[in-house]
């Protein structure tokens, strides 16, 4: 970890804005990064745009705002589209401002409720169009004093910002030589990722977060990925094993374990190498079954995803669509990474609907099917793995032979075919912080998430088994998940 003790300070006197009837307008506006928040990124570089807001200005459906873009030496200014300057105090006022790193060319400023909303057209936060908002770090100087003075046909805006990053950021940077936004994420227990959503009249800016451990989304800078969020200092204020997962779209998750302390405003830099494979590949399994989508044989793994030995038979919950991990079991609890499997804790829930893939008809929520961003089949194993379809779960079920002992002498649920068979282990659901599934419990349910948000459910020992939707199973509870392939072996 390490800082930057280098200070950036620049006034900005560029060429005049000039309006017809209203005269020039010149920003002499001082920009200050002040020492304690730098971290990576470390000064400012060609392209980086701060937008501004002034306070007295009432938010209107054509967005009031001015921008300072770097270019090297200065800063260049211009006014946000249709505005010419009118409302600027004459006795002067406040005025807000946000930098973002990454997404400042691409940022969207559009009228929401009483205040502006930013959006970007960086697809990869999980989202299946533009418009998410940026979760990454960003700096902010809040109701800071500006003046304007008039001479002739020209206004002076004069004043200082103090852009800093938000109390409680901390970094993660991996070298990598590639230069590939939206291809890692980095989930780490502890640190939530966050994004400015927006600015409101009382000249403070609004923030967004998603649950501790979801992934920060990676962007490429220099010779590596950044990612950012925010620290529970209770967790990292004492030096304790914490897990950290890298996810990549283009092949298998891989993790580490990171033993120290850290604090607000610090940043780690982490290798590239000392990483390991998440989790076991398992084997496939034949038992004469199709994928829904292919039409070809079918190839089911012959464990839950995240099973490493016997002392792990029902592997890793997770929420549906969600990639965070959870383990039943004590043995490694760096592998607890949810720690609650609540509905206010995720990642697809807003606080009034389920958002990206909830559809509500006669008052009960469906869901279609996952992309493959939120699959923690593919995040984990990798291209070729993904989660069954709910289709897939009932050809399986033309398989089922009963109830036996796997090798290891846990109880399941068996499927027979192709000469294979396959063992599903009693593991019911985990919902708040409240175990459900127990090795020796078979009068507890068993549950295993389908792509689509429906479940394979085992409702007793004896009963067969059958496909349902998530109103038996919220999409926010912890289920264990069976890995498929399209793939032969």
């Amino acid at each position: 970890m390490f800082l930057c003790l280098i200070m950036v300070l620049v006034a900005c006197e560029q060429d005049p804005e000039e309006f017809e009837g209203r005269g020039q307008i010149i920003f002499d506006i001082a920009v200050k990064h002040p020492d304690a928040t730098k971290a990576i990124k470390t000064g400012w570089e060609t392209g980086d745009v701060i937008y501004i807001f002034f306070n007295n200005i009432a938010v209107s459906n054509t967005p009031v705002y001015a921008t300072l873009t770097w270019n090297g030496t200065t800063w260049d200014s211009a006014l946000s589209p249709n505005w010419d300057g009118t409302g600027l105090a004459e006795n002067g006022a406040t005025m807000s401002a946000v930098f973002f790193p990454f997404s400042s060319g691409n940022l969207t400023v559009a009228k929401s409720g009483e205040g502006y909303s930013f959006r970007s057209d960086d697809v990869f936060q999980g989202s299946e169009s533009a418009g998410y908002p940026v979760f990454a770090y960003y700096l902010v100087a809040e109701n800071a004093s500006y003046t304007v003075t008039k001479k002739g046909n020209v206004t002076s805006v004069g004043g200082s910002l103090l852009m800093a990053i938000p109390d409680g950021f901390v970094q993660f940077f991996i070298e990598k030589n590639t230069a590939c936004n939206g291809r890692y994420r980095l989930s780490v227990k502890g640190v939530r990722p966050v994004s400015c959503t927006g600015y409101n009249p009382s000249g403070i800016f609004d923030q967004d977060s998603k649950d501790y451990a979801q992934p920060m989304p990676g962007y490429a800078y220099k010779e590596g990925i950044l990612f950012s969020g925010i620290i529970d200092q209770t967790v990292w204020g004492t030096a304790k094993e914490r897990r950290m997962i890298l996810f990549d779209t283009e092949a298998a998750a891989v993790s580490r374990v990171f033993n120290k302390t850290l604090a607000s405003h610090q940043a780690v830099k982490l290798p590239n190498t000392g990483w390991s494979p998440a989790v076991s590949v398992p084997n496939k399994v034949d038992l004469g079954t199709f994928g829904e989508n292919t039409g070809t044989p079918l190839f089911w793994a012959d464990q839950n995803l995240g099973v490493e030995d016997e002392r792990t038979p029902f592997g890793l919950y997770f929420a549906w669509g969600e990639i965070v991990p959870w383990q039943f079991d004590n043995l490694d609890l760096t592998w607890r990474m949810k720690e609650d499997f609540a509905q206010s804790t995720y990642s697809w829930w807003d606080g009034s609907i389920y958002m990206k893939y909830g559809v509500y008809s006669r008052y009960m929520y469906y869901f279609r099917d996952l992309e493959s961003v939120d699959d923690a089949v593919k995040a984990f194993l990798g291209p070729g793995w993904r989660m069954p379809t709910a289709v897939e779960y009932e050809s399986l079920l033309e398989k089922y032979i009963g109830v036996d002992s796997d090798d290891w002498g846990n109880p399941c649920h068996v499927f027979s075919g192709n000469e294979s068979t396959l063992f599903f282990p009693f593991c019911s659901f985990v919902t708040g912080t409240n175990v459900m599934a127990l090795i020796n419990a078979g009068e507890l349910e068993t549950h295993f998430w389908a792509s689509n948000g429906d479940c394979l459910n085992f409702p007793s020992y004896e009963d067969s088994p059958n496909v349902y939707n998530t109103p038996g199973a919220d999409p926010f509870y912890g289920c264990a998940i069976r890995p498929v392939s399209d793939v032969a072996p």
